[in-house]
């Protein structure tokens, strides 16, 4: 009786590491499946094209928290959203309104760290040591200023703002609101001659 109850014991073991295995290799295939279909469900480098600047951003650095709330606006047209929100009664020109909304949604006003602003005035920004020339080379989630040329020249005072996506081959990409009236991508030199500066933002 005893060597039956062995034998049945051994059995129920063998049992039990069978269908371990089973479960075990279950398990291990469906995380390969599922891996590959995400793997083939990513844009590959040589699919990227308009996108392949925040592509190579999202691969090689944390995107900043200015820039992802900025990324979500794109496509905002008129700019109400903004101006309203800084206490305008009706339009005004919007840039200003649409990077301090930003900052504020990533608590920067409220922290000190930018002020909330509608006229593009770099004061502020020299006093706190934020201020940099254009010669500097900017990182995602700074501020980049302009000085329009008008009738072949420029006048040294900023005429409009926008934030830094993404620096690649020499070029600076940016987000910015009242191009056109609406929030979009552009894309400069480094070398553009409109370019009066930038501030390097320390949340």
């Amino acid at each position: 009786m005893r060597r039956r109850h062995v034998k049945s014991d051994i059995i129920f073991m063998i049992g039990i590491i069978v269908i371990f295995i089973i479960l075990t290799l279950a398990i291990v295939w469906s995380r390969q499946s599922a891996e590959e279909e995400e793997g083939a469900v990513q844009p590959s480098w040589k699919q990227e094209t308009s996108s392949s600047v925040l592509f190579v951003q999202a691969k090689t650095w944390e995107i900043p928290p200015l820039v992802q709330v900025a990324q979500q606006e794109i496509g905002n047209k008129g700019g109400e959203k903004y101006w309203r929100w800084y206490g305008f009664a009706q339009r005004v020109e919007w840039c200003g309104c649409f990077v301090s909304w930003c900052a504020n949604e990533c608590g920067y006003i409220e922290s000190g760290a930018l002020p909330k602003f509608s006229i593009c005035d770099r004061r502020w920004l020299k006093n706190a040591g934020m201020w940099r020339e254009d010669s500097y080379e900017p990182s995602p989630g700074d501020l980049i200023f302009f000085d329009w040329i008008r009738d072949g020249k420029q006048d040294g005072v900023v005429d409009h703002v926008g934030i830094v996506e993404a620096l690649q081959d020499g070029k600076v990409h940016t987000i910015e609101g009242n191009c056109d009236d609406a929030c979009m991508r552009q894309t400069y030199d480094l070398t553009e001659e409109q370019i009066l500066g930038y501030a390097q933002i320390e949340p």
